[in-house]
């Protein structure tokens, strides 16, 4: 208004700042006449001729009216004058109807050169909101006059400190939540202060607390407030966010939605939460000031009701919160036990991490929690230290005979084997259970053979898996939870009923019996869906259109089980087969990249693996399907060969050297070749033709009549007198395996792990098999040498992880590929010692014995002997 007032010198303001006195008609008229004269030359207001009259309504009206006239006729007169602005500031302090009945006489008659403008730390006067909906008043809001980001930076530009808190006013407005009377306290301190502020989000509270913010929020706000609301205010403080049942509980009163609703109305620095339903936040400031009228005492009082109450809501995180904000630790283990696991499927690992560390700080977990800290680090990576959580967890519960424990602990490790892949173990503690552990046909033996069911299923075992469910469906249950032991039932007979599906006369009428079924168990519609493919396929009926619809039943790829991933995969395949190249092949690459991401290591469709390799190399290659060209794939490791991927056709190359000028220009992609070089390394073991530009041409001639059936007479082409393949017709293994045997020479862990099931696939495949040109034979040696090397990384790696099986796979299949290594051999033999497996450890050694024997003549080194009975020693000791 200052501002305003110096640039429009015509329009003058008279200020009328309110206190609890002027709530007297007389006594308020008396000051608003004196706030007048100054600023409005000649205006006079005489109060004698109304001090006898009684009706308080009527002199109101009386005053009102005699006053607005004297005061219209006053500015018409005053040649200084434009207009009149009257502020009344601070109205919340006028509590009297009278006071509040002339304002509004005033305003009816007051003149058109004049205009109030009105503020409240309260509610506005009723007759405002009649004023705004008739377009006579505007109402600006708290929210309104906040400042944002650049207003606060501007303020600090014209009171010239900007330079003092280093250009950046973030941290105040975002502090301050754009409060103008805080940011101006800040402002003040920071004026007086000496030298720069380095502004933070740490050292904002202690700027805080050296400003009169909290003095200004205690004389002008709080202490004027009934007793009862100051109660409210400090017992809630605490809270984040509140809501009138949460108020009700941890006050035990029964109000909380009246006081709410008050102190929005009266502005106490309350505000409503968008989106959310009668939900509310105090501002940060004021709740700082708030909290800070608590006692240590008090606040860990307060804490521990907020989290007992939370206890039993569903905002069971709060309680976890709060609890430790109240040192609470049995609510803090409650919660846990509570809904810990599905907190932790949600995602927010580093939350229980950070409640097990407080909860282990003050007190020994339960059995549960135990196992919730197992859960815990091994999705952090940190097998061994889960191992021992498990153990720990599975230990007191059983000791404890708490069944309802051991049961979740089991199920947990049995997910986590599943996840590993590691089928067999699964079924292994699964079996042992169900055998010593559960009690037979209790409600607990039901659930935990029917996740033995679903265990075998990853495996294939469906006899099994029938076998198990037929029980589960027969047997009665000894326990008292027959209603959750009948939802299994129910379960288990609608799997079984599937598994035990082979063909039937109308599939579509079978899959609407089953529809309930399907909607409770989702494994169950993709076996169906698997079941009917596979009988689709093995009468050779098979109908385009009804492939279509079951590719539209299908689950997303990245939310389908491995029998809905198979079925996907299968699916394409048969696209494939019914020439429809492009929807199949896409359906195989959709299927194989899952397979690829989860690394499954089950294929229920051998007889079609090359089929899908091919399309997966060519996808992984970045090659793309499309429609109107022939797509080529080439296979370098083995026999050189190159194939149609629409129609799985081997290119029938006329003759030898015709298939070995391909491959050699596939080999030296990207680099071209010029006529003398290709001559040279084709005929290099050879003597070159004496007609070799003759013989040359005829060879590529050969070559592109064998393609031009395809389209791709032009694959070969002839640029800057160099000859090269052309760029995005063919893909294949080869730049991964350069790759792979790349970063095995730089030692590059990292991404030769990325390239595993390259390595695995083709490791036992010689690169250009039975092509004796020096170029073939001098790669074959290289990737020979560095292909073994990136085999042994990745043992060393998972070797050093612990993971003993895992490690002696990839020993076993880097023996493989050189067979008389010493290395692999030796880790191999430690792998066992640590896995206890001593029938393994002594097979091995036997077998390479008289490999070595029978190959050399020679026996096995001192070293390997001694490792062998280092390891046989290891065995022995447990």
């Amino acid at each position: 208004m200052n501002e305003w007032e110096t640039d429009k010198p015509g329009i003058k303001k008279a200020w009328y700042h309110l206190s609890y006195i002027d709530n007297d008609i007389m006594v308020f008229i008396e000051y608003l006449t004196a706030s007048v004269e100054r600023q409005v030359e000649g205006f006079t207001f005489e109060l004698e001729p109304y001090q006898d009259i009684e009706d308080q309504k009527y002199i109101c009206e009386k005053i009102g009216m005699d006053f607005c006239q004297a005061l219209g006729q006053a500015v018409n007169r005053d040649g200084n004058t434009e207009s009149l602005i009257i502020m009344l500031d601070d109205f919340q302090e006028i509590i009297t109807d009278d006071v509040v009945n002339l304002v509004e006489t005033i305003l009816s008659y007051m003149p058109e050169n004049v205009r109030m403008f009105m503020s409240t730390k309260g509610t506005l006067p009723g007759f405002v909101d009649k004023l705004a909906l008739s377009g006579d008043a505007l109402v600006v809001t708290a929210q309104d006059l906040a400042f944002n980001k650049k207003e606060t930076e501007d303020l600090a530009a014209d009171m010239n400190i900007l330079e003092k808190i280093n250009g950046d006013a973030s941290y105040i407005w975002e502090y301050t939540e754009g409060w103008p009377a805080g940011i101006m306290f800040i402002y003040l301190y920071v004026r007086q202060s000496q030298g720069k502020l380095a502004l933070s989000q740490d050292n904002m509270p202690h700027i805080y607390n050296e400003t009169r913010i909290q003095e200004f929020l205690m004389y002008n706000l709080f202490r004027k407030l009934p007793y009862e609301i100051q109660s409210f205010l400090t017992g809630t403080a605490l809270l984040e966010y509140l809501s009138a049942d949460v108020c009700n509980a941890i006050m035990d009163i029964r109000n909380s939605a009246g006081i709410l609703n008050y102190m929005i109305q009266e502005g106490l620095f309350v505000q409503k939460i968008e989106g959310r339903v009668q939900t509310y936040r105090y501002h940060s400031l004021f709740r700082r000031f708030l909290v800070g009228q608590l006692s240590d005492e008090e606040k860990k009082n307060r804490c521990t009701r907020i989290a007992a109450f939370f206890l039993n809501s569903s905002q069971k995180e709060q309680a976890a919160e709060y609890a430790i904000l109240a040192g609470n630790m049995k609510i803090l283990g409650l919660m846990l036990e509570s809904v810990g696991a599905e907190i932790l499927e949600e995602g927010k690992i580093q939350t229980v991490g950070r409640w097990l560390e407080v909860l282990e700080q003050g007190e020994e977990l339960s059995a549960r929690n135990s196992i919730l800290a197992g859960i815990y680090y091994w999705k952090q990576g940190r097998k061994e230290l889960a191992d021992s959580y498990f153990e720990r967890g599975m230990e007191k519960a059983d000791q404890s005979d708490n069944r309802k424990d051991y049961v979740f602990g089991l199920k947990v490790e049995t997910r986590i084997f599943q996840e590993e892949r590691k089928y067999f173990e699964a079924e292994e503690i699964l079996e042992k259970a169900l055998k010593e552990k559960i009690k037979k046909y209790s409600y607990r033996w039901f659930a935990l053979a029917y996740m033995y069911a679903e265990n075998i299923l990853y495996l294939q075992e469906e006899e099994k898996a029938v076998q198990v469910l037929s029980e589960i469906v027969r047997k009665k249950e000894t326990g008292g939870n027959s209603l959750k032991t009948a939802e299994i039932k129910e379960e288990a007979e609608g799997l079984l009923g599937v598994l035990q599906m082979e063909t039937a006369e109308d599939w579509n009428q079978e899959e609407e019996k089953l529809s309930t079924c399907f909607e409770k168990i989702p494994v169950s519609r993709e076996i169906f869906l698997w079941k009917r493919l596979s009988a689709m396929e093995k009468s050779g009926n098979i109908s385009y259109q009804i492939l279509e619809e079951m590719l539209g039943k299908l689950n997303p790829v990245d939310k389908s089980g491995a029998y809905g991933v198979h079925c996907r995969i299968l699916l394409g395949y048969l696209m494939y087969k019914k020439g429809k190249f492009i929807e199949g092949g896409k359906q195989i690459i959709a299927g194989m990249r899952v397979l690829e991401k989860r690394k499954y290591r089950i294929c229920p469709m051998p007889d079609k693996k090359r089929i899908c390799s091919r399309f997966y190399i060519m996808d992984a290659a970045g090659g793309h399907l499309q429609e109107g060209i022939y797509h080529l794939t080439a296979e370098c490791f083995g026999k050189f060969g190159m194939y149609i991927l629409e129609t799985g056709e081997e290119i029938p190359w006329r003759t030898k050297k015709a298939r070995e000028c391909v491959a050699l220009l596939l080999h030296m992609q990207p680099r071209s070749l010029t006529r003398e070089e290709l001559l040279s390394m084709l005929w290099e073991d050879e003597e070159v033709p004496k007609q070799e530009v003759a013989a040359l041409h005829n060879l590529l001639s050969s070559i592109r009549k064998s393609l031009s059936p395809y389209g791709l007479g032009d694959l070969i082409q002839y640029q800057g007198k160099k000859y090269f393949l052309k760029e995005g017709y063919i893909t294949s293994e080869l730049p991964y395996m350069r790759r792979a045997a790349q970063m095995a020479k730089d030692g590059n862990t990292q991404e030769i792990l990325k390239l595993k099931k390259m390595l695995q696939e083709f490791y036992n495949k010689s690169y250009m098999a039975g092509m004796d040109s020096p170029w073939a034979r001098t790669e074959r040696s290289y990737f020979e040498r560095w292909i073994y090397e990136g085999l042994m990384i990745i043992a060393r790696d998972t070797m050093e992880q612990k993971n003993y099986e895992e490690a002696e796979q990839w020993c076993s299949i880097a023996m493989k590929a050189e067979p008389f290594m010493e290395e692999p051999l030796v880790m191999t033999f430690q792998c066992f010692a640590r896995l206890k497996d001593r029938k393994s450890l002594n097979m091995v050694y036997q077998q390479q014995k008289e490999l070595m024997e029978r190959e050399t003549g020679e026996n096995l080194s001192a070293y390997v002997v001694k490792a062998y009975e280092e390891a046989l020693e290891e065995c022995r000791r447990d």
